[in-house]
This record gives C-alpha cells, structure tokens and sequence, in this order.
C-alpha cells in the first residue's frame, strides 16, 4: 500500500512527465530530417555526450529486454553494456549509423552505461537519498504506466472499500467533491454496484479520500477510453482494451516494488512464512537432515478480495492506525462510514461491523487474561465483570496446570461483548441504569465538560492496558501548570482536581505503597525497605507466603521477616502506617471478605434490634387499641340499655316534659 501511494503522488507525475518526453520525441522522429535544425550528426553526438559527462550520468544502455537480440553482449549488475543507439538518435535528431554506435561505444569506455536514457527527472525514493528507479527509457516507461495503473487499482479499491468489478466499470469522470456538513470539503467516487444486482448495477457513491482522487487523475491522464477509467489502448494495436488479470498484475506489482526497493538482506514487501509445497518426485526420506518440517518464506499472494476484507479489519481492529504512514484509519473510517452510512448498496458496512464484533471479542478476551494472570483492575465496573470473570473460570476449570478450551472460552465471553465501550483511559460496560453520562448529561442549554466522569463512573474499568495512558494523560495535565505563563485560579483547581483524579486512578493499578513513595521521593534501599514493600504487595494481591494474609503492621512485619522495631527504624513505617489507616486502603481479599462479613453482621444486628423494637411497640399499640375498644363496648352496651328504658317508659304512655327554648 505504501508503494502504491508513492506511485500515485510521486512516481506518477514522473511518468507523466516522461510520457511527454518520449512523446515530443516520438514527434520530432516523424519531421523530415531537413526539418530536425543544422548541425552535422557527428556534432549533435558530441553535444550530447558532453552533456551525459557534465550531469556525470552514463550512456543509454539497451533495454535488459532487448538482452535475446544481442546474444553476445555482456551485462554488468544487470546493465547491458551497449548503447541505446535507437534511443540516442532520436534525443539527438541524428539517424542510427555504425558512426553513432562506435562513437557512442568509445564514450561508455569513459562514462559507462546506465539504464533508460530519457531526460526527465526522477524523484528521490523516501530514506534512500536515490531515485525511485536508475532510469527511464521508452520500454521502461511502458512498464511503468503499466505498474502505475495498478497502483492506482490499489489506491481506489483499498481506501473505498469497493470489490474489483465495481472499481474497473468507473468512468474517467466518477470523481467529484461536496461540502459536508462540518464545512470540510468531501471526496467522493460516483459508480456502481454489480453484486446481487441486475446486469447494469445500481448507481451508488463512496466517499475517499484526497488521494483516490490523485489516483483518478492519474488514470484519466494516461488512458484513452471515454467511458471507462481502467481502459486504454492496446500495446499491439490501437484498440481500446479494458484494464484485466488484476490478480496476476497484483503479484506483478509486488515483485516489482521489490525490484526496485529491497534492501540487500530485506523484501520491500515481507516474504510470508508457509510451510513448503509436497515435491512429488521428491520423498520425504529425501530431505536433508533438519529440514523436514522446517517452513519456508514465500511471496504473500495477493488477490482482489485482500483489500475490502483488510480495509475492514483495519478500521475494526486498529480505529487510530496509521494509512499509508501518514493518513488515521479513524479519519478513513469517518469518511468511509459518512457513505456507507448514507448508502448501503455496497454492503461493506455490515463486513466492517462483523470485524468489529470479532475485535471486541478479542479485546475481551485480552482483558480475562489480563485479570486471569494476575494484573490489577480497579473501577466502578471492575467488581461485576471481575466476578463475572471468576464465575467463567471456575466453569472452565482455567487453573494452572489445565488447558482451558479457547473456543468455550470465547464463547462464554461473548454476552460481555454487547455492554463494551473500550476507551482510552478505562473501558465502559454500559448500564443505562448507572451510567454517569447518561444521569448527568441533562439539557443545560449550554456546554458542560465532565473530564472525569468516566473516571469515577460505576461502568467504568481500567486494567493494566490503560496503566501508561493514564500516565501520560498526567503528564499533559500537569504540564499546563508546569509552563511559566499563568493560569486562572479556576483552570488551576480544575487541573489539580484532574491530576488528582488520575493520580488515584494510576495508584488503583499500581502499588499503592511504591506510588506513594515516589511522591514523597522516598528511596527504596536494598534489605529491610525492599522486604517490606515485597511483603505489602504479596499480602495486597492475595499471596502471602509465610502469614495468613491479615494487612496489619504485625502481620506485614512477619510476612517480612522483620521485627516490629526494625519497621519503626523503617523510613517506609510512616508512609505504610498512613496507608493502613487509609479506609481506601488496598485490601486482601481475605482481609475485605471479613470486613464485609462484619459490616453484614453488624448490619443484621441493627436491623433485628430495630425490628425487635418496632415490635414492642407494635405489641404495645396494640394492647392500647384493645383497652380502647373495651372500654367503648362496655359505654355502648349501657347507652343502649339507657336508650331502651327510656323507649319502654315512653310506649306506657309516659309523658315528655317539653323544655324551653333559650337563646
């Protein structure tokens, strides 16, 4: 790829212009010789060996093609050592001649032979100091727009995603630009899509790159068809041809890149480690001692379909890659995707979201085998998916000593697939429920920065992947501070409570005590200061080795094998009292399961206290109620007696004294 970019923004313009060349050449060859200025031949040749010495270059040798015709003549690294006689005259305007050639013959004696012969410069080859190539003459340029071509084949269909039919049916006018939304100007390829579709396709865009669309111009610059990109004229006729045999022209293209700039010891491009091909006249009994099983580099063979599949494993795997050493796969993948996005006629979207499926898979996998091995983790999140990790190894039995199997292994990982957000400085299982960005980001109308929210929320999880981003994101923060013009006394708190923040999100994954003492610039000496830090970390991480692992100043001191004096005398005692009384202290796992059980126990006993209590009064609410309720029946039972006397007296014809009414 990085070839085939040189070829388009470099090489390509060289051919070009030496295209010019050999066509003024070729045009000047036609004129009639009475035409072509004064001067005799003899002196034209002078003129030009003269001008070979002066630009200390060597005579047009014959083209190594030609090396059948002159069966006698010698090659020198390659070189044929006769004059391009053909090639002279016509730069010269003489005609070929015995004379030329023996006049010629006598100045290589002097100048030597070098290869091609036209004038036109050549570009320096990046990191050489040399040209791309030795030379260019006319049978060299033919098989340089040849190889151009190709390049240019692999510029469109790796930076489009396009398959190879749909790149050779483009049209010398498919390239065209827009503005996009964000004001940056959009390249885009205008074309169509063959597979799954009726005989004539389906019009569909691609967006691309700047450089798919140098690889455009080139191609219109060089080609002759009016309605195809790839077609051109024949190399024995003046027929147009459609550019064909790409799968063959590919392997082409990397044996010729690896002509002309491999080193002595290296490929331009790597050679692929295979194991070699069964001989069939040659029996394995044959092989030399040592060889057998033994594998063999090869040429990588290269096909059409390598480029889609790899362009979408680039942006799924590798999202800050680099493209042709100087381009972000992220920036390919925003372009790429703003199109497929917009149309999904070329279905590349779903085969970069089935690498991107496998890539997060992988990452997964990376981070159980991380925590597998021992690494620290820390986070919001760390506590779920650490579980979750636990409960899988012990379904899969992954133990030292036992081989658990990879694919169950994977298949086990992959519900934990659908929450992950990898991040630069943590990763994030997204859970609606508890996500800070998802709480917090409320409409404010205006701009809200939260630099650390992920830092502190409850999906997030940093492993020792994210160790040296997270230092590197200090040194940037801090260096602000550092830099002697000022801040606001608001950009200063802001940058120290950040620093601070990731200060504890370092110390989370490293060892508190070593963290803590190279911020109070406290050496660790060799003997007592090294066997206590040894032994703080061994009891932290779970793995004492001569106590049961209780993270105090008595156990650390025998898991040590020091006395309690010899730790006071310590200039570490200080610093690893301050962490021990730290309630965020780092804990054994042994030490936070009985601080949880005694915090569980403690609880259940205030709850069983409380209900108990709650009880008793219930019970003495009740017994209230009850004495009520007595009371009441027994005061209804008599105003019903009274009620009842007083109905009987009345029914005996008693009499009712009326009372006046007073006001």
């Amino acid at each position: 790829m990085k070839g085939a970019v040189f070829y388009v923004t470099t090489a390509g313009p060289d051919i070009l212009a030496a295209q010019r060349e050999h066509a003024e050449l070729s045009a000047a060859h036609q004129t009639p010789r009475s035409c072509r200025g004064n001067g005799s031949a003899r002196a034209r040749i002078e003129a030009y060996v003269a001008e070979l010495r002066a630009a200390g270059r060597g005579v047009p040798a014959l083209p190594a093609r030609q090396a059948h015709r002159h069966p006698g003549v010698p090659a020198v690294d390659g070189v044929l050592q006769a004059p391009n006689v053909a090639l002279v005259a016509r730069l010269t305007g003489v005609a070929t001649s015995g004379e030329v050639r023996r006049y010629l013959t006598e100045a290589a004696a002097e100048l030597g032979y070098q290869v091609g012969g036209l004038r036109s410069a050549l570009s320096i080859w990046p990191g050489s100091g040399r040209p791309w190539r030795p030379g260019l003459g006319p049978l060299e340029l033919a098989t340089e727009v040849v190889q151009m071509r190709m390049a240019c084949w692999i510029v469109i269909a790796y930076l489009s995603g396009m398959r190879d039919a749909e790149v050779r049916e483009l049209a010398p006018d498919c390239a065209f630009t827009e503005d996009g939304p964000d004001g940056r100007i959009r390249h885009k390829l205008r074309g169509r899509v063959l597979k799954g579709r009726k005989l004539t396709g389906e019009e569909a865009e691609w967006v691309v790159l700047d450089v798919v669309h140098q690889a455009v111009a080139l191609l219109a610059a060089v080609n002759d068809d009016p309605t195809h990109l790839f077609g051109h004229k024949g190399m024995t006729s003046n027929s147009l041809v459609l550019f064909g045999s790409v799968n063959r022209r590919l392997n082409d293209f990397r044996d010729h890149l690896n002509e002309l700039c491999s080193t002595p010891d290296t490929p331009y491009v790597p050679l692929h480690t295979a194991a070699p091909a069964p001989d069939n006249d040659t029996s394995a009994h044959d092989k030399p001692q040592g060889e057998e099983g033994e594998d063999e580099p090869v040429p990588w063979r290269l096909s059409t379909r390598q480029f889609r599949r790899t362009l979408a494993w680039h942006i799924a795997h590798q999202p800050f890659g680099v493209v042709a050493g100087a381009r972000q796969y992220q920036h390919a993948e925003l372009a790429l995707f703003e199109g497929y996005a917009g149309t999904s006629a070329s279905g590349f979207a779903a085969e970069v979201a089935a690498e991107r499926a496998i890539a997060q898979l992988d990452y997964v996998e990376d981070l159980y085998h991380d925590w597998n091995d021992g690494h620290r983790t820390s986070g919001g999140a760390a506590g779920r998916v650490n579980a979750e990790f636990d409960r899988i190894r012990r379904e899969l039995g992954d133990l030292p000593g036992i081989i658990a199997s990879p694919a169950r292994l994977r298949t086990m990982l992959q519900h934990l697939t659908k929450t992950l957000h990898p991040g630069v400085l943590n990763d994030c299982f997204y859970q609606p429920s508890t996500a800070l960005c998802a709480k917090r980001a409320q409409h404010t109308g205006r701009p809200l920065p939260l630099l650390t929210m992920c830092l502190t929320c409850p999906n997030g999880r940093r492993s020792s992947v994210h160790l040296p981003r997270l230092a590197t994101a200090r040194a940037q923060a801090q260096r602000p501070l550092d830099a002697p013009a000022g801040l606001s006394r608001l950009q200063t708190a802001a940058l120290t409570t950040h620093i601070a923040d990731l200060d504890h999100a370092i110390a989370e994954l490293t060892s508190r005590l070593r963290h803590a003492l190279e911020h109070a610039g406290i050496p660790v000496r060799p003997g007592t200061d090294q066997a206590l830090v040894h032994a703080f970390e061994r009891i932290v991480t779970g793995n004492p080795e001569h106590t049961r692992g209780a993270l105090n100043v008595s156990t650390l001191c025998a898991e040590a094998g020091i006395s309690r004096a010899t730790y006071y005398r310590s200039p570490l005692a200080k610093i690893i009292t301050g962490l021990l009384r730290t309630p965020s202290a780092p804990r054994p796992q042994t030490d936070t399961l009985t601080a949880d059980i005694a915090r569980l126990k403690k609880a259940d006993r205030a709850l069983r206290s409380q209900h108990a209590a709650e009880q008793r009064e219930a019970r003495a609410t009740i017994a209230a109620y009850a004495n009520h309720i007595q009371t009441l029946s027994l005061r209804n039972a008599e105003l019903e007696a009274e009620n009842a006397t007083l109905r009987e007296s009345l029914r005996q014809g008693g009499t009712v004294a009326s009372l006046p009414v007073t006001c």
